[in-house]
């Protein structure tokens, strides 16, 4: 299992609505997620929770965000002028 501690989470469980704010997406997006498996849940009863281990396996399994470059990355001599000049 993920050890949820590296995400910052201190919880066992949330609800949908606090693993939506975790994550930074809608409601609507996390339940998607749930439907299709990507993010697990656990039924207390007639509540829906997340589990902490589920948040972080689902945001470890993202792709690393690309790279952006910065007007500073520019003016460090570290882009290209052609990549540069896009900017």
């Amino acid at each position: 299992m993920e050890n949820a501690r590296p995400f910052g989470l201190t919880k066992a469980l949330y609800s949908i609505a606090e693993a939506s704010e975790i994550l930074s997406i809608g409601k609507t997006t996390t339940y998607s997620l749930i439907r299709t498996g990507r993010i697990p849940v656990v039924k207390i009863g007639r509540k829906s929770v997340v589990p902490a281990t589920g948040i972080a396996a689902f945001l470890a399994s993202l792709p690393p965000a690309p790279f952006i470059a910065s007007v500073d990355d520019e003016a460090a001599g570290k882009l290209s002028p052609k990549v540069g000049a896009a900017l």
